[in-house]
């Protein structure tokens, strides 16, 4: 599972060379192949969605749920009240 927040941007390198990515959610993350060997994930809405990367003979050779959240553990938001 990959773990995010809106602010967080996941680098991932492969294996070996992929052709293809395909994302159940693209509300949540969205997953761009950079090189035929390096993932970009980049968070959207908060919520799950997984994803599945393919060789160019249709072999799954990555497959991850993605876990966006609104905050971190730890996080503090202040908020300014009257």
């Amino acid at each position: 599972i990959i773990r995010l927040t809106p602010d967080k941007t996941k680098v991932v390198k492969l294996d070996e060379d992929a052709s293809s990515v395909v994302v159940t959610n693209p509300a949540h993350a969205s997953i761009v192949l950079d090189s035929p060997r390096l993932l970009v994930i980049m968070p959207r809405q908060p919520g799950t969605t997984a994803f599945m990367v393919l060789n160019n003979t249709g072999q799954v050779i990555l497959e991850k749920n993605v876990i966006v959240s609104s905050a971190q553990a730890g996080y503090v938001r202040v908020r300014r009240s009257c």
